[in-house]
């Protein structure tokens, strides 16, 4: 992977190569203190190439546990644009950096129990 320079404002983290923005990840720290990870997009052109997973790496470091929501869409729907769900692509991501050991798997819940 080419070097990624990673900026952050507050919750939101933005990754560049070369200048370019290629990744923006948003998190949401909610009422106990708990990060979550809110929203990703990776650059098609950069998917798949160890971006994402550098950009959870990251945030594990900066903010210690980084939560992942099991929740279906439908919940997060009825709490008022609630966007803490996976979409296909997210589930890869968090799915992937499990298996490397950068997350743990108790940090899988539904938000919603």
């Amino acid at each position: 992977m080419e070097e990624l320079d990673i900026k952050d404002d507050e919750l939101r983290h933005e990754g560049f190569i070369d200048g370019k923005k290629v990744c923006d990840f948003v998190y949401f720290e909610d009422k106990n203190g708990n990060y979550w990870l809110n929203s990703a997009n990776v650059e098609i052109e950069f998917q798949r190439k160890g971006i994402g997973t550098a950009m959870i790496k990251q945030a594990v470091e900066w903010y210690g546990a980084i939560y992942f929501s099991k929740a279906q869409r439908y919940y997060h729907d009825r709490f008022q644009g609630d966007t803490r769900y996976l979409s296909t692509e997210g589930a890869a991501l968090a799915n992937s950096c499990l298996r490397k050991g950068i997350i743990n798997e108790e940090w899988f819940f539904d938000p919603s129990i």
